[in-house]
């Protein structure tokens, strides 16, 4: 069937065209988590720790307070993430404001504190270069304050700004108001923002695990298939005994061999599906090497590796594909899995799994029901559209369907 005529049969499968929009919809947002994010940092780990568990929707305003600001490339900035560039005071109704000469008070119901205007809110002088280090020495600040304004070197050069000029800028830059789209959890982090980039753990899983299932299960599949015999009952034995254990448990045992973290859960549930590839692979082929295609290839003298690769792989595309959809909801399921017995994604890292670990017990209290909800939502939805796909699919490519 080509191409075109298995979309034909496809788009008129709406559960399908609504599971594959879902799924383009979750690549979209997870392409573009850094941008769609309120946290920059790689992990979206910034806690507020005046901002716990707050419910969705809430704004407030807060004091930013810049950070030492450093340089970033394009990929750190749109994939990998950068740390934050200010940290951020929660301001209340409570809160009181003083500016005295270079220094911002800020009074609180529990305590006073103190930022100078200069560096620490405005600008970030290099602390290491002579000048600011003689200025730090003298005055514990990295400036020198004369005549009401701010002297200091920055990147070899002298800079001076007034007080008042501060003072103004502290106004128009250093206020501002941020929205909790889906509140905080429990150390005041973003939930928005971990949802986002928890869906990159996600979706690579899954893309990681149908690639690895292809590249084990897919050969092993061909050869037994094709050759039979005591190399097909060899391949089939080894097969039955990975196909006989329980997927999650199989993914637990190798997850402790391999250890923690973020590639070995890849490994752990690659190695894990493989099975469901070769058994689903192994079929077709043993129907397909009867066909008059595969008899005239032999009787031409063709090579055994051309009549696998040229001639039998493109006709399992159909089957591949319907597999490595089904393998792709797995993997997103038993990754969850993982993560959510602790055995997965390590934090700070976030993982829907984790993610849902962290909030479940939420569920059962008065409040914050929303951080095992979302999570458990985004696992939701994103399996269900592979399995419309999955199932659009297997209609499109049945050849007994009309265009």
């Amino acid at each position: 069937m080509t191409l075109l005529r298995v979309w034909n049969i496809f788009k008129q499968n709406r559960p399908a065209l609504i599971g594959l929009g879902l799924f383009l919809f979750f690549i979209l947002t997870t392409l573009l988590a850094q941008i769609l994010s309120t946290d920059s940092s790689p992990y979206a780990s910034v806690q507020i720790h005046d901002a716990v568990r707050v419910s969705p929707g809430t704004h407030a305003p807060f004091l930013k307070i810049r950070n030492r600001s450093e340089s970033y490339g394009l990929w750190e900035s749109l994939f990998s993430g950068k740390p934050a560039e200010f940290q951020l005071l929660r301001l209340s109704d409570s809160t009181q404001l003083t500016i005295a000469q270079d220094s911002l008070w800020v009074n609180t119901f529990q305590n006073e504190t103190r930022y100078f205007l200069m560096p620490v809110i405005l600008y970030h002088p290099d602390p290491e270069e002579p000048f600011n280090a003689a200025c730090l020495k003298q005055n514990g600040k990295p400036y020198l304050l004369h005549a009401n304004s701010c002297i200091w070197t920055e990147q070899g050069k002298y800079c001076s700004q007034s007080l008042h000029q501060m003072e103004m800028d502290l106004h128009q830059t250093s206020f501002t108001q941020i929205t909790w789209w889906m509140g905080t959890d429990a150390l005041g982090r973003d939930v928005w923002s971990r949802l986002l980039k928890g869906g990159r753990v996600s979706i690579g899983v899954g893309l990681a695990a149908v690639g690895i299932s292809l590249l084990i299960g897919l050969p092993l599949g061909i050869i037994a298939g094709y050759f039979g015999g005591w190399v097909d009952k060899l391949i089939q034995g080894f097969i039955s005994i990975i196909w006989s254990l329980p997927s999650m448990l199989l993914a637990m045992v190798l997850s402790f061999v391999f250890g923690k973290g973020f590639w070995q859960v890849f490994l752990a549930i690659g190695f894990t599906l493989w099975v469901d590839v070769a058994r689903m692979v192994r079929g077709s082929v043993l129907s397909l090497r009867e066909s008059l295609f595969i008899e005239a290839a032999q009787t031409l003298g063709y090579s055994i590796p051309r009549i696998l690769f040229f001639h039998l792989l493109p006709n399992l595309a159909g089957p591949v594909i319907l597999v490595s959809a089904s393998c792709f909801a797995t993997a997103v399921l038993i990754e969850s899995g993982l993560s959510f017995l602790g055995i997965g994604i390590q934090p700070p890292m976030p993982s829907w799994g984790n993610m849902l670990q962290e909030g479940y017990l939420q569920i059962v209290l008065s409040g914050g029901q929303w951080l095992a909800i979302f999570p458990g939502l985004a696992i939701v939805v994103l399996v269900v559209s592979l399995n419309l796909i999955g199932y659009g699919l297997r209609d499109a490519l049945d050849p007994r369907e009309k265009a």
